[in-house]
């Protein structure tokens, strides 16, 4: 583990305490907020695949919706550069981890067309204890990870 995931790791555990044990880059949850955060990403790649744009904004965290001017910069952000969050059947849920980005659930995201993509779904945590879409990290083919907001 780097130095800034185990600092990362730290603040976030101390902050959080639903957290409850980190294994190296592993984070344990309870399972209420571990169910949660698999509806969470199930229902903003549910409202992508709808194309409804507002749908899934609403599930970002505020500094994702406050770095765009709407759900369909966000969208057409996403169309461009990351389509297969817009054309998601299937998605096969991971571990749950702390990267230098932030606390994430790994996925496997299944497209219509068979194509299968690796990606983290970044979380935070927000007034009221609503969790939200904080970011993503893609695997690409050429297993680089890129930010996806």
């Amino acid at each position: 583990m780097s130095w800034r995931s185990m600092i990362l790791a730290t603040a976030v555990a101390k902050a959080d305490p639903v957290l409850t044990e980190t294994h190296g880059d592993v984070v344990e949850l309870s399972e209420g907020d571990a169910q949660a955060l698999r509806r969470l990403v199930a229902a903003v790649l549910a409202a992508f695949r709808r194309s409804d744009a507002t749908g899934a904004f609403v599930l970002m965290s505020r500094p994702i919706r406050s770095a765009f001017e709407g759900p369909e910069e966000l969208y057409t952000l996403l169309a461009e550069r990351f389509p297969a969050f817009l054309a998601t059947d299937q998605v096969r849920f991971g571990g749950f981890v702390i990267t230098p980005e932030g606390f994430g659930q790994r996925v496997t995201l299944r497209t219509t067309d068979g194509g299968e993509y690796d990606a983290v779904m970044l979380f935070a945590r927000e007034v009221g204890d609503a969790w939200r879409i904080h970011g993503a990290l893609v695997v690409h083919e050429d297993a680089e990870l890129k930010s996806a907001a």
